[in-house]
Order: structure tokens, then sequence, then C-alpha cells
């Protein structure tokens, strides 16, 4: 179940707008899932300009609420915008918490 909200001006370096989005996931072996685990992930993402500058706050919030993601379902960090000094999905785990704060002079 999810619900998203996305009025972003752009997918890399917003100027303006907002995202939001609500996800609960339900993995259940007794519907076809490899294993019995819940997710929740909450995501907001805010782009305001004045003049020639911008400012862009985020946070992220993903957990497994109960049982244990396997492997190829974990939450990941690493990449662009997402702790740039590791590698794309270098980090990853059962929980997630990144918060971001960037300043564009344009």
């Amino acid at each position: 179940m999810s619900a998203f909200f996305d009025t972003l001006d752009s997918v890399y370096l917003p100027r303006k707008g907002t995202l939001l989005q609500l996800t609960y996931r339900l993995n259940d072996t007794a519907i076809g899932a490899d294993a019995n685990y819940q997710h929740l992930h909450f995501q907001y993402l805010g782009a305001h300009t004045w003049g020639g500058h911008t400012i862009v706050a985020g946070t992220r919030f993903s957990s497994t609420l109960a049982g244990t993601s396997p492997l190829y379902d974990t939450f990941s960090l690493g990449g662009f915008m997402n702790l740039s000094a590791y590698q794309h999905n270098e980090l990853n785990g059962q929980h997630l918490a990144f918060s971001q704060l960037v300043y564009l002079k344009h």
C-alpha cells in the first residue's frame, strides 16, 4: 500500500516543489513471498528557490517492522546525493534513517 505526492520540477536537482511518499509492504509466504516480513518507508523532499539560491531539504526513514528482510530486499544508501562518498547502494541493512540539506547557487 502506498501514497505518493510529487510536485518537484526536476528529478536530480529540483528548484521548487515537494515530494512525499509513504509505503507499507507485507511479504507473507502464504501469498507467495520468499519470507515473512513487513516494510515501512517514509520520504520527504522539499525544494525552495529565492533569487539565485535554492535550498533542498529531505529525510527518509525505512524499517523492517517484523521479520528479517532477505539481502535482496534491504534498504540501501550510497551514490549521488545519497552519501556520495560511497558507491551506489554500498551500504544496506534492515533500517535506514537519512537526512540531507543541499544549497545550490545558480
